[in-house]
């Protein structure tokens, strides 16, 4: 009798993580679950982080590399997705590392329920500090139970930005032979957003997902990451925003992809979504001309929204503050109390986030009606 191939392939693009790649690897090969095919893609690393791979590879069989010339992150992807044998696949960011029993907790779900999909929550890793972010629903979704309570609201249109099921390509395992044809069709160029094209067109095509309420992955913050770097020019990320929903466009329902398409926009080319006439700031609402406003979030909408309002308003912002700040540049909560200002706007997208920094307004006694937060797109 054949044996089945249970064997996972696990991908991992490479790109200039020496400081990061060690830690990663041997989170790879502590899995408790050892049947496993790790393809490594160096995507023309210019660090040592080739040299490690070489290293890790004449030491574990298990193992593949792949050098070559520097293409991006999908790219990279779709190099090793085209090199898996696997019958299931899943991607791990190099900066990131993950628990070990990780991979046989999923595969046993994948083996036990007949799905095309098994997803986990994530941690948040700040260093000092993790949070576990789990998803929103748990268990086993097929038929009728797939389609109401997952397919038709990946997205709660009522609050912006909540997500019923992330779009991370690493917290997921798939049936390699379905996946190829999502991640090998994403066109080039698309530099942002490269999972949820991939991903939510995916689930559009699952039978079966089991949802597990386990978090096991640990995603690393870092502030110099692909997402954070304000480097990248704005005009760029928009043109690959439109060629990845150009993509998505004909996998996708309308509704859905032009919600993806405005929260991503907002969240690395704000600029290209918001505007400020007769007192109006979209999305915030009205603010009033000349109002003095503090910018509350150091994160990555909120560094763009605050660039965006010096330069294209009167708004006046008289502060910057954030839950983790240094009590300097960026201002602690707390601190609040000894600034003048008309409006507080939390520039977060994520609504379950905003409820919480609300809950801590509230404590610190701030008056709810000068806080202005996304409320619908």
């Amino acid at each position: 009798m054949e044996r089945i191939n249970n064997r996972l392939s696990v991908i991992v693009p490479v790109y200039n993580v020496q400081e990061y790649l060690r830690r990663c690897l041997d989170s790879i090969l502590s899995q408790s679950y050892e049947d496993l095919e790790i393809i490594c893609v160096d995507d023309g690393s210019s660090d040592g982080s080739g040299g490690i791979l070489d290293e890790y590879a004449s030491k574990d069989a298990r193992i593949k590399v792949m050098h070559r010339e520097n293409g991006g992150v999908v790219s990279a992807r779709q190099a090793g997705m085209r090199q898996v044998t696997g019958r299931y696949t899943t991607f791990v960011d190099p900066d990131d590392w993950m628990e070990p029993d990780m991979y046989q907790d999923m595969m046993a779900k994948m083996r036990e329920h007949p799905v095309d999909l098994v997803a986990s929550g994530f941690i948040r890793d700040y260093g000092s500090h993790t949070v576990c972010d789990p998803e929103k629903k748990f268990g086993l979704f097929t038929g009728d139970r797939l389609r109401d309570e997952i397919k038709r609201c990946l997205v709660d249109y009522e609050r912006p930005f909540r997500f019923l099921l992330q779009a991370s390509l690493c917290i997921k395992i798939y049936k390699s032979d379905l996946l190829k044809e999502f991640q090998l069709g994403i066109p080039g160029g698309v530099t942002v957003d490269t999972d949820t094209v991939c991903v939510y067109p995916y689930i559009m095509r699952c039978q079966g997902i089991y949802i597990m309420k386990e978090c096991y992955y640990h995603y690393c913050q870092r502030e110099n990451s692909c997402l954070n770097n304000l480097e990248i020019a704005e005009e760029i990320r928009n043109e690959s925003i439109r060629k990845a929903y150009d993509y998505a466009g004909n996998l996708l329902p309308p509704n859905l992809v032009d919600y993806l398409k405005k929260y991503i926009s907002l969240t690395v080319c704000p600029k290209y979504v918001m505007r400020y006439e007769d007192g109006e700031l979209y999305p915030f609402g009205k603010i009033g001309n000349n109002s003095k406003v503090v910018i509350y979030s150091s994160g990555s909408f909120g560094r763009k929204a605050k660039r965006f309002i010096e330069e294209n308003t009167d708004l006046r912002v008289v502060a910057w503050a954030d839950k983790g700040g240094d009590g300097k540049t960026i201002l602690r909560q707390e601190q609040l109390a000894s600034v003048e200002y008309d409006y507080i706007l939390i520039c977060v997208l994520l609504s379950d986030i905003v409820t919480n920094i609300c809950n801590d307004f509230e404590k610190l006694g701030i008056d709810m009606r000068k806080v202005k937060c996304i409320r619908r797109i």
